[in-house]
């Protein structure tokens, strides 16, 4: 329906444009060239302009309460990957990792995002190559790695899921905020996907990591829909399993432990590749950071909890 109202736009742009200006016996042959030419490169500005991808979730008075209230983790070297939440509810977290990994280096060529897919109409992995209209500007798209995305992972173009899907779409003004000379490249990822995607899809990244210099970040939020004792359960054996480098209870995990074992899964095989360990920068859940006290009716569909790793 989007590109369809995409489409209706541009036509109609196109006939008010047609039906305007001089007729041909009002002008000399230079001027209707230069009138032409004119118009063809209004219309394809338009049609780029239309075709970016918007920052569905953005909201200005949250976006600068995050970035106010996030810290800066400690961290003595430059980090290549990590988990990031996707709930604005955690913004402070997303912005905290954000700021403390941008500190941590000295160029970013590109930040590559592997996302939790929460829509399965389509392929179960999805990736666009359009680029993102964020409130700092344009965040353009790397369109080598998000070729390899479609060549390597079979992933098809999906622009609608992109701008719909808070996986990817929520993240993108604090990719363009602490990354503002980056390119952007990413990956959704269904739990319907091959088994073998973290294994294959952290060795293409890790060969991407020797061609350039990337930030990986690895979009999931962790405990879901369980009662505040339940959630503590849960998160201490996650906790345990990515500290143990236990792939294979990962790769088992359910909502009760984390949205996408997958893109879990491939965080802590990118990290086991690279040579590097991974550190445990903060954890939280919805009912810390809403300030709000339990009961079953305020939290009827139970608590969503957040890890952020670094590696």
């Amino acid at each position: 329906m989007l590109l369809k109202k995409i489409t209706a736009l541009f036509c109609c742009g196109i006939i008010l444009s047609a039906a305007g200006g001089c007729s041909v016996e009002d002008v000399n042959e230079n001027t209707v060239q230069s009138e032409t030419v004119s118009a063809v490169n209004e219309a394809s500005s338009s049609v780029k302009e239309e075709k970016m991808l918007h920052c569905t979730y953005y909201d200005f008075h949250n976006f600068n309460l995050h970035l106010s209230s996030a810290v800066t983790y400690d961290t003595d070297e430059e980090i290549l990957c990590g988990t990031i939440p996707h709930h604005l509810l955690a913004g402070n977290l997303i912005a905290g990792f954000m700021h403390t990994a941008a500190l941590s280096r000295e160029k970013t060529d590109t930040v590559v995002i592997a996302a939790t897919m929460h829509f399965t109409e389509n392929s179960p992995l999805c990736t666009s190559y359009l680029d993102w209209d964020t409130p700092f500007g344009t965040l353009e798209c790397d369109e080598s790695i998000t070729s390899r995305f479609e060549q390597t992972m079979g992933a098809v173009t999906d622009d609608d899921m992109a701008e719909l899907d808070h996986g990817i779409s929520a993240l993108i003004p604090y990719v363009k905020y602490y990354f503002p000379d980056s390119e952007i490249a990413f990956l959704l990822i269904d739990n319907r996907a091959s088994k073998n995607t973290p294994d294959t899809l952290s060795d293409l990244f890790t060969e991407i990591a020797s061609e350039k210099d990337c930030l990986f970040l690895f979009s999931a939020d962790f405990s879901h829909y369980l009662e505040p004792h339940e959630t503590e359960l849960h998160d201490k054996q996650t906790l345990e399993a990515v500290m143990s480098w236990d792939f294979d209870t990962v790769a088992s995990m359910t909502d009760s432990n984390v949205d996408s074992p997958y893109v879990l899964g491939t965080f802590m095989h990118l990290a086991e590749k690279t040579g590097r360990e991974i550190t445990m920068l903060d954890h939280s859940n919805s009912l810390i950071l809403s300030g709000i006290p339990y009961s079953p009716s305020l939290f009827g569909e139970g608590l969503t909890s957040y890890y952020v790793f670094a590696s």
